[in-house]
């Protein structure tokens, strides 16, 4: 089973699981899986959103882009970690880079860690990323 299929498979799992309990639950699966599972399950939800996807050709040397989507025409780039702990605020300055770099309108910095504060003031800092959602332990 490759990457992609694999990933399908986590998605269903998850999805099949009750609303209660459902978030520790869900961290703890992303945090154990391949990393490379977990940026195919992002760019599967992606495409599962009707947004055109563009996936790298390999899982390393990726420049610090793990995939592309592109949203009412305007380009995004995505970025996937697994943090057992608080996420790196240098990953987040890298990322920021990353998008300028690609000349996109934005990107997506999907992980299973803690946002602490500093990396929090990047987030706000830059017109280019949005804290969506945080995950207190």
């Amino acid at each position: 089973m490759n990457n992609i299929e694999y990933a399908s498979q986590v998605l269903l799992e998850l999805r099949s699981r009750t609303q209660l309990a459902k978030l520790p639950v869900v961290i703890a699966t992303l945090r154990r899986i391949s990393p490379y599972v977990f940026e195919e399950l992002v760019l599967t939800c992606c495409f599962e959103q009707g947004w055109q996807i563009q996936r790298n050709f390999r899982y390393t040397g990726d420049g610090g882009i793990d995939g592309r989507v592109l949203i009412l025409g305007k380009l995004y780039v995505i970025q996937v970690k697994r943090y057992a702990d608080y996420i790196s605020p240098k990953h987040i300055k890298d990322f920021v880079c990353c998008i300028e770099g690609e000349g996109a309108n934005g990107g997506f910095f999907v992980h299973t860690g803690i946002t602490g504060q500093l990396s929090k003031q990047w987030f706000f800092s830059t017109c280019y990323a949005k804290l969506l959602v945080k995950h207190q332990n």
